[in-house]
This record gives C-alpha cells, sequence and structure tokens, in this order.
C-alpha cells in the first residue's frame, strides 16, 4: 500500500470513507497498533478539500471531546469550537408564535469538567482529523 509505514510481517487495513467516523477509527487504531498495522482509508473526497463540509457543525458532547483529546486534536481545533452551556429544545417551527419547550440542558457550577457539549465546525474537525491521520502515517487515498 503506498504511504504505509509498516515493518515485515505486519498487518494491513482497509477502511472506506473518510467521514469523522473513518478518520477518527483510522487514527485510534494506528496510535493503537502503530507499525504493527498499516491503515489506509479509501474515500473519492479526499481528492477534494473539505468543501463538502462547508457550513455544516456538529455538537460534540462531552465524551466524545474526550475522545478528541485522547487522539490529540482537541487542542488543535481552537476556536472552531465553542462552548454549549444551555440548549432549549422544542418541535415547533422557528416562525411559530408560541414555540413551547419540550426539553432544556443547562450548565451548573457543579459541573468541573467544562462545558456539556461544543459546537465544532466540520470542516476544521475533518481538516484536523485529516491532518493527525497523515503524522500518524495513515494513508489516505482518494479513490471511490
Amino acid at each position: 500500500m503506498r504511504g504505509s509505514t509498516t515493518r515485515p510481517g505486519s498487518r494491513h487495513l482497509l477502511l472506506a470513507g473518510a467521514g469523522i467516523p473513518g478518520l477518527s477509527l483510522a487514527l485510534a487504531l494506528r496510535q493503537a497498533h502503530g507499525d504493527a498495522l498499516a491503515v489506509t482509508v479509501c474515500d473519492p473526497g479526499l481528492a477534494q478539500a473539505a468543501v463538502r463540509q462547508r457550513g455544516r457543525a456538529f455538537a460534540i458532547a462531552a465524551g466524545g471531546r474526550r475522545m478528541l483529546e485522547r487522539l490529540g486534536i482537541w487542542d488543535g481545533l481552537g476556536a472552531a469550537a465553542a462552548p454549549i452551556t444551555e440548549m432549549a429544545i422544542s418541535d415547533s417551527r422557528l416562525p411559530d408564535p408560541v414555540r413551547p419547550v419540550f426539553l432544556t440542558f443547562a450548565q451548573t457550577p457543579r459541573d468541573a469538567d467544562g462545558p456539556f457539549a461544543h459546537m465544532v465546525e466540520a470542516e476544521a474537525l475533518v481538516e484536523a482529523l485529516r491532518a493527525a491521520c497523515e503524522a500518524a502515517g495513515v494513508a489516505l487515498e482518494p479513490v471511490g
């Protein structure tokens, strides 16, 4: 496999899909197994920049943030991650004059582990994962 940095007798893994789940899995496996596992991610979208991600964002819960910290990419997201300290959920349409709230989440002073979630731009997250994968020796192949 082109771009792999493995020793003889190592194993090879091919993942289809360079979205957030695929890149996260590739990075985690590569970090866990090092040169004993060659990881290649194939996706036609790798031929482009993260254009398809523009305008999208994700609410990353605290558990997801800890996973991204463990993978070593959370600190690099910087300003792309905005803390969410309160959330109100309604089942009404935006122009409705009355919008009853069905569910709320709010940060309390007791929450010492930071916000319960962060809003992260998809483009920044995908680019951080791509860069971390490349640095870890994951081969990214723009095929499809």
